[in-house]
């Protein structure tokens, strides 16, 4: 496993509280998303096994990165560590960590489409947006858009372009909540943008 993910690790104790020993053991097992049936599976081997997996297996620097991350998760207040009867450590996600992946998965939810039919306009369009930093999905997915369609990026939130923004594209606007963000004005007289 390359890259342990914070995200990875809190969508696992969201669905279940785990030893650490589990939950190493899952991580490094190559298991990657947490579907249901990464889920079932991941409760099988728990209660397959009730001796120590072996940790050999694992370099020591992936588990030493593992550790790391559970200590700063736990630093950050979205995942709380507890004895459970047999005296073993028990992760479990806490409320903030609860909302930490709740926001998560909304930034998931952007699937709208990036592309959309390009006609040219007679007029010159010029799209100025001031969108917030917790909405920086949002943000990157409104460059994607304008960029294809053929606008041209005078700074980082000021874009121009000579092509039509589709009606689908403003009901999207809408429907992600950026129209208060976003300012479109036309141009009549060129100036010096040619």
């Amino acid at each position: 496993m390359n890259l342990i993910s914070k995200i990875k690790i809190i969508e696992i104790l969201g669905k279940t509280a785990i030893g650490t020993v589990d939950l190493l053991d899952f991580i490094f097992s190559g298991a990657g998303r947490m579907s249901k049936n990464d889920f079932r599976e991941l409760k099988q081997r728990i209660n397959a096994r009730h001796k120590d997996f072996d940790v050999g297996m694992v370099k020591f620097e992936e588990k030493q990165k593992f550790y790391n991350l559970l200590y700063k998760l736990q630093k950050e207040g979205l995942v709380k560590k507890k004895k459970s009867i047999s005296q073993k450590s028990i992760w479990e996600i806490t409320k903030k960590g609860l909302e930490k992946l709740k926001i998560k998965r909304e930034k998931k939810k952007i699937s709208l489409p990036i592309k959309y039919k390009i006609k040219v306009s007679q007029q010159r369009k010029v799209l100025i947006f001031d969108i917030p930093e917790k909405e920086k999905e949002k943000r990157n997915w409104l460059r994607s858009v304008l960029s294809n369609l053929n606008f041209v990026m005078l700074q980082k939130s000021v874009w121009v372009g000579k092509n039509e923004l589709p009606a689908e594209f403003l009901k999207d606007l809408k429907e992600l909540e950026l129209l208060s963000y976003v300012k479109i004005f036309s141009v009549l007289n060129n100036g010096n943008i040619d």
